[in-house]
């Protein structure tokens, strides 16, 4: 079993990273969009010895997702000639209201 788990787990991770990417294309032109980045991890590992120049070598196990950040960078604001339009520079957001609840948002054509 061991030997079916460890490609399965590379294939997982590597389908979160597709649908990142694709969530990044999809939606690339959307107004305060921030793209998203997959860092993976090793599962499991051992270390099985040294070269002779005393690096570790390690046998792995297995791969997973670690994280997915997302890219904050200031991006260019553009004049769009609405008085009402503002932009962001940081990382910070907007609070809107619904009149339920309050919500964040980095897209600032209100």
């Amino acid at each position: 079993m061991p030997s079916f788990f460890i490609p399965l787990s590379g294939l997982n991770a590597d389908s979160t990273a597709l649908n990142t990417i694709a969530n990044n294309l999809s939606n690339m032109n959307t107004t305060g969009f921030k793209s998203q980045s997959v860092n993976f991890s090793d599962l499991f590992y051992q270390q099985i010895g040294s070269t002779g120049s005393g690096n570790a070598i390690q046998l792995g196990s297995g791969t997973q997702v670690s994280s997915i950040e997302t890219n904050f960078s200031n991006g260019s604001p553009n004049a769009t000639g609405v008085d009402t339009d503002v932009a962001l520079q940081g990382k910070g957001f907007f609070v809107i209201s619904d009149r339920s609840s309050n919500l964040l948002t980095r897209a600032g054509n209100f």
